[in-house]
């Protein structure tokens, strides 16, 4: 975001905030730049709304600000730590003011940001006063001339800023608007009030009274937590979804299934909900320490009640072996004695929680010991790292997943702060990886490193009364060395590795949760045993302190901190992002992103991570930021060994080898990314890597591999659908086509077409409701026949591919090529068609079927240059080169406009820029005037009054594999062109364009780097 709040570009202030207002008062439909209009901010996560991005954008726009608000909260400013130093060093500066009222405002909130030297911090004493209250919020940005003000309901608390129904009014202003002028002499007036004060002179004072009103509230709350314990558990969609599932499952005969639940996202309450379902007479709960036990015994009677069964821990010193429903930990169960306690068909149903384990040699024992009628296991970590598979043990049935995602989505598990911090030993200000000795790393680097952390750690805030951290780092000596830093630093902590016993580590889990006084450890640091069956819900921070080598573990890690927890608010995430060619897995990790998309990952660290759903929020600084970038674009995202690793751990998931579809409907790995595999396709892939395809893959020919190629090359990516609903007419004609039953009418539909022109129609209107267009059956008929292939060389090098006779002009002719058809009767070969049709419409369907006006285009999505040229139905692919920034198609009258928004180092001069997200300056290509041809057609000047001038718009064209362009609209000239001299004495001419639909925000801040 620019210095001006959005506006910088506009060469007339007054007239930019008239016409935002106008929108905005008058008649929505008149013209104006966004920035400019007053809009409601609000908090929606399924919109990706919340006041804090805004509030934040702000705080980066501004010279200085001013808020007062009733309260602020150490939640609410959490995610601004980052940000707030960075305001002290560029020299804002800030008066906030609070009030004690109801003193709900925190004073650690208060000391935190008594620190930052720009910030001037008063609190208005209610009790001093003439017994008002005190509700104001508002913020106000100062720029220059303009205001931006935020005012309504939203205090400085985590709720209120991110995920609670809030109306607030954001407006822009010239300071010499009255508004503004009431507004800051209303604040000026209530900062001068005697009652007032410099935080510094009653701080003390009034972290007393919090203290004195916090302990009532929290025995009110004690109160009240109690009687909600009393009252009757009832269980969430999920859990309801899973309930359903399992007992499918049961009706079918199976035995075994297993349910996959992140940690704290309520796994054991949903296992209850599914016994109390299956009212088992008895049931064996197993898990792998006594405090889970006892936990999951009060879960379940919670549930189920105390009427009707009884219940009974076997585990340490307690062995109640009778009871109706068992919870017993897997190593008091196989002693001795446990085998001589229980029967092996003692139980009707027994769960295993962290079954992940359960591949292990002591579990395994245990299953094939007892005899149950029902195995249910749980776990977040199906994919063990040693190979072993869980998904086999419990018969590959799946009764219910609930990943990361979902769980945040869904408000399960604590909301984050991750803060991605530079590792400034390891890396320069650019981001590059500094040349460093090993001996020189290990005498002085590392030490400061180490207190690059602490300072870290003690800036960031906490969610608590104190710090209760784990710290994962890259060895057992690394780890003992960060240990005794932090001791010695005023950090009580402890190193635990896989030598610590079972004893120590449940003694040292104690301490950190529960201790106090002399027995009293901030953090635990360890290399990986905490990364799976570890359950600490006091954990508030997670400090990273290893480099990201797989994004699996980066999640499980994270999510060691996520478990709800009493008077937790949120997690504090630290990541000291050093020199590491996989970095690029902390954007796949945070973001979910499965495409392997260079684009969407870049898009993602500089500007979707700010616009996260809900509470939580990501943050990276500079420097960490450009390392990513580095590591984005120097990553191999579809190399062999990634799609290698989808496919494996999807079948063992499956239990069989998984088909396109699967990779789907499990949320894996995009499936389009096997389609391109290398120069093969999906049948190239299976040939290499699946043992079990290679007789299947055989009856394929070389010719037939080589249609499948061009095919997957031409049509899988789905950005229209037109291409594969000739291919499934033809599939439907020639031998059939494997479809879901709920198809069946689109099948008939297809059958009872007079050709494949007709089929495509049927198939075109029941997607969107009209027939195919004139130019796009043409279009379609040139792709399917080669004629829109580049040049002759392009056409030879895939003679034979033609699924069309070349006799396309008319569609009603139109004819399978004859050797396409032949290869239909296979049954392989038509079965990869079929998987090519299912993923190209189910993408066309997923991301590319809210069309732009009568166009298969979709605002805001990327596309190359030859899907450009196929989506606007040209007769014929031309190169990158002839293009050059902008070509005029004269068949089809469209004239898209490719513009790279950072140039290559040494390119020509060209100074494309965006005025604001409504206006953008561009340039022509070299040696062209304002009376030549080219500046007839933007102009739109007699004869060419029809073109349609459409914009893409990429970030950068250096970065490896930036091939896509952001689709943004229709465009008009809104000025005469101007004749310019370039920097190298070319002649050119500049042009000024107004927008059609405004950029929208994320992506405009993406593209100008905002």
């Amino acid at each position: 975001m620019d210095a001006s709040f959005g506006l910088a570009g506009a060469e007339d202030l007054p007239q930019a905030l008239r016409a935002g207002l106008s929108t905005s008062f008058i008649d929505a439909a008149l013209e104006s730049e966004p920035a400019a209009r007053t809009s409601l901010l609000i908090n929606d996560a399924e919109r990706g709304l919340k006041v804090m991005t805004e509030i934040e954008a702000a705080l980066e726009s501004c010279s200085e600000f001013a808020i007062s608000v009733a309260f602020i909260t150490v939640s609410g400013i959490a995610p601004l730590m980052q940000l707030l130093p960075r305001l002290a060093a560029k020299g804002v500066r800030g008066r906030i003011l609070t009030t004690d009222y109801l003193r709900f405002t925190q004073p650690a909130a208060l000391r935190k940001l008594m620190a930052l030297s720009n910030i001037e911090l008063r609190i208005f004493r209610t009790d001093e006063g003439r017994g008002e209250g005190f509700h104001t919020k508002g913020y106000l940005f100062r720029s220059g001339e303009l205001c931006r003000i935020i005012v309504g309901s939203s205090n400085m608390t985590q709720a209120a800023l991110t995920t609670t129904r809030e109306w607030n009014l954001n407006l822009l202003t010239r300071d010499k608007g009255e508004v503004a002028r009431t507004i800051l002499a209303e604040f000026d007036m209530l900062w001068s009030r005697p009652e007032s004060r410099r935080v510094e002179e009653v701080i003390d004072l009034y972290e007393a009274e919090w203290r004195n009103s916090t302990r009532a509230q929290r025995e009110a709350d004690r109160v009240i937590e109690e009687q909600i314990e009393a009252q009757p558990v009832k269980p969430n969609a999920m859990q309801r979804a899973f309930v359903e599932r399992l007992r499918a499952l049961r009706k079918e005969g199976e035995t075994r299934a297993l349910l996959i639940s992140a940690t704290g996202t309520g796994k054991t309450y949903a296992a209850a909900f599914a016994v109390a379902d299956m009212a088992p007479r008895r049931m064996l709960f197993l898990v792998h320490r006594e405090q889970i036990a006892r936990q999951a015994l009060r879960s379940f009677r919670r549930v189920i009640g105390r009427e009707a069964h009884t219940y009974g821990l076997y585990a340490g010193g307690e062995k109640t072996a009778a009871a109706d429903y068992v919870f017993a930990t897997v190593q008091s169960v196989v002693r001795p004695g446990g085998e001589a306690a229980f029967a092996p068909d003692a139980f009707d149903v027994v769960v295993i929680d962290e079954a992940h384990r359960a591949a292990a040699p002591t579990y395994e024992k245990l299953m094939k010991r007892f005899r149950p009628k029902f195995w249910l296991g749980m776990t977040g970590s199906p994919d063990r790292m040693d190979g072993g598979d869980v998904y086999a043990l419990f018969d590959h049935n799946i009764a219910g997943e609930i990943r990361l995602q979902q769980a945040l989505e869904n408000n399960f598990l604590t909301p984050f702060h991750y803060f991605g911090i530079a590792d400034l030993t390891t890396l320069d200000d650019e981001g590059r990886a500094k040349r460093i000795a090993a001996e020189d790393f290990r005498l002085t680097a590392q030490k400061t490193q180490f207190d690059q952390m602490v300072q870290a750690i003690e800036w960031f805030c906490h969610s608590g009364d104190r710090r209760r951290g784990l710290v994962f780092a890259g060895s057992n000596d690394e780890a003992r060395a960060i240990a005794e830093h932090l001791t010695q630093s005023g950090h009580p902590a402890l190193a635990l590795s896989g030598a610590t016993s079972q004893e120590d580590r449940e003694r040292a889990v104690r301490r950190l949760a529960h201790g106090t006084a002399g027995e009293i450890l901030e953090f635990l640091v360890t290399v990986d045993i905490f990364n799976e069956g570890v359950d600490i819900p006091e954990v508030n921070e997670v400090v990273l302190m290893r480099p990201t080598e797989s994004a699996v573990v980066f999640i499980q890690q994270l999510g060691r901190g996520l478990r709800k927890a009493p008077e937790k608010e949120f997690v504090t995430v630290l990541d000291f992002i050093g020199a590491n060619e996989k970095n690029y897995l902390i954007a796949t990790a945070l973001s979910g992103d499965r495409s392997c998309s260079r684009e969407k990952l870049r898009k993602f660290v500089a500007s979707d991570a700010k616009r996260l759903p809900g509470a939580s929020t990501i943050h990276f600084d500079e420097i960490s930021s450009r390392q990513i970038f580095r590591t984005i674009d120097s990553a191999k995202l579809d190399a062999a060994g990634v799609l290698k690793d989808a496919y494996r751990r999807l079948k063992a998931e499956l239990g069989r080898p998984p088909e396109l579809r699967d990779f789907e409907a499990r949320g894996s790995l995009e499936p389009l990314r096997f389609l391109l595999y290398g120069d093969g396709s999906w049948h190239g892939f299976l040939a290499k890597y699946e043992p079990e395809y290679k007789e299947e893959g055989g009856a394929l020919t070389p010719e037939a591999v080589k249609r499948l190629v061009w095919l997957s090359l031409r049509t899988a990516s789905g950005i229209r659908p037109l291409e594969a609903l000739v291919l499934k007419a033809a599939l439907i004609a020639e031998g059939g086509f494997d479809e879901d039953a709920d198809d069946r009418a689109a099948l008939e539909s297809f059958r009872e077409s007079s050709g494949l022109a007709d089929a495509l129609d049927r198939g075109l209107r029941a997607l969107i409701g009209r027939h195919a267009t004139g130019a796009e059956r043409m279009s379609v008929g040139r792709v399917l026949s080669l004629g829109f292939e580049r040049n002759s060389q392009e056409r030879a090098k895939w003679t034979g591919c033609a699924v069309l006779d070349p006799d396309f002009q008319d569609p009603a002719a139109w004819r399978l090529d004859a050797d396409f058809a032949g290869l239909l009767q296979n049954r392989v070969f038509r079965k990869r068609v079929g998987e090519i049709v299912r993923v190209s419409l189910e993408r066309w369907r997923r991301v590319y079927s809210r069309r732009w006006k009568d166009t298969f285009l979709v605002l805001n999505e990327t596309y190359a240059y030859d899907e450009v040229a196929r989506l606007l139905n040209w007769p014929k692919n031309i190169s990158a080169q002839i293009v050059g920034g902008y070509f005029l198609d004269q068949e089809t009258k469209t004239l898209p406009v490719f513009i790279n928004y950072e140039k290559r180092a040494g390119a020509i001069a060209y100074h494309d820029a965006f005025r604001s997200p409504s206006e953008l300056l561009s340039l022509s290509k070299r040696n062209r005037t304002s009376s030549s041809m080219n500046a007839q057609w933007m102009t739109k000047a007699p004869g060419f009054e029809d073109v349609r001038i459409l914009l893409f718009v990429r970030r950068t064209n250096e970065a490896e594999g930036a091939k896509a362009f952001y689709f943004l609209g229709e465009m008009e000239a809104a000025a005469s062109p101007q004749d310019v001299r370039l920097t190298d004495g070319a002649n050119a001419f500049e042009i000024v364009w107004r927008l059609e639909t405004p950029v929208r925000r994320d992506v405009y801040d993406y593209l100008t780097g905002g």
